[in-house]
Order: structure tokens, then sequence, then C-alpha cells
């Protein structure tokens, strides 16, 4: 007899334990991956690396452009596929970046200042503007909200309406009573309702 009712004993603490870490543990952990998840790339871009922990300044090149012997953009002239650059603010080979957080790259003064405000904006998420193929860009680009496809309704089947007929002229027409709702049997609720119905008749 003892027996039993220390297995007894021992199944519901076990029962007790398991109950604890499902409803009080498992959450916390869980809770704890997510922050990780969405917090940590935040937290390597702010101090400069992509995901991957690589530094972002070695994942691009940018070279100054100055035809006419005065600077006036910074041009991406190397990128590495899928390094932070590439990946928050969308560059290509070839990009004139021509503002930092919508100020122009020569009121920086020279090139190498502008490539560090170009670090800068990463680590910061500021925008960059830039011009490919012609066109003024603002990076990062904002997301481009999913399209939903719209399904193809069927028609539903329209079930005739019966008309009335016309009233004969001489007889007063009559409208049928209309057909009473089912109600379920023993029903305190619907036996109240049809007492107040009756009352008002």
């Amino acid at each position: 007899m003892r027996a039993v009712f220390g297995l007894a004993g021992l199944l519901i603490t076990l029962a007790v334990v398991v109950l604890v870490l499902k409803y009080a543990v498992l959450p916390e952990t869980q809770n704890a991956a997510m922050v990780q998840k969405t917090v940590r790339p935040q937290v390597e871009q702010l101090a400069g690396r992509d995901t991957e922990g690589n530094r972002a300044a070695y994942t691009v090149e940018l070279t100054a452009d100055s035809p006419t012997g005065r600077f006036n953009a910074l041009v991406v002239s190397r990128l590495t596929s899928g390094g932070g650059m590439e990946k928050w603010f969308g560059l290509q080979v070839g990009d004139r970046i021509i503002e930092v957080n919508q100020i122009n790259v020569n009121a920086f003064g020279d090139a190498e200042t502008a490539k560090l405000q170009v670090l800068d904006a990463f680590q910061k998420r500021l925008p960059l503007t830039v011009e490919r193929s012609g066109k003024r860009l603002t990076l990062p680009l904002p997301p481009v909200p999913p399209t939903v496809v719209a399904q193809p309704q069927t028609p539903q089947p329209q079930t005739p309406q019966p008309q009335a007929a016309p009233p004969q002229t001489g007889t007063p027409a009559v409208n049928p009573p209309a057909a009473e709702p089912r109600k379920p049997k023993g029903n305190p609720l619907y036996d109240q309702l049809d007492a107040i119905q009756r009352r008002g008749q």
C-alpha cells in the first residue's frame, strides 16, 4: 500500500514539474530566443558589423568621383556579395553616393571623411541618396508590401424569390402569417421571450 502512495506522489510531483516547465520556463526561453533573433542584427549593425560579424567597412570599396577636380560623389567600385552594405542599403557597383542623411557628400570636404560618414550611416541606419542609371534613389528602399492575389469569386446560385400574386379587385390583400422560427424546447430564455411576446399581443 505504501508503494502505491509513494508511486502516486512521485507521479504527481513529476506532473507538477512538467507543468511548471511548460508554462513558466519554456515561454521565457522562447521569448529570449526571439529577442536575440531580432536584437542581435541591430546590435551588430550598431557595432559596424553585418549579421555574420564582418566589418561593414570591408564589404564595400568607395572611390572619389572628382571629374572636374572637385570632389562631388563617392562611387561604389567593389561590393562584397551578401555583405552588410549590400544587404542593408541595397548598394550596387557603380552607384554614385551623393548624400548621406540628406547632406551632400561634398560638404564633408574630402573623400575619406565622406567614407567615414557612409559607414556611420550604416551603423546608425541613416539614409543614403545615390544616383543609379540616371535616377536618384534614397537607400535603403522602403519595403515593398506583399501583393495579394485576388481569388476569382464563383457566383453564388440565387434562389428565386416567390412573387406575390397581384391582389384581385374587390378582395382585400391578406398577407399569410409568418412562419414561427424553430425554438428549442425547454430553453428558459425562449420561454421568457414567448411570454413577453404573448403579453404584447
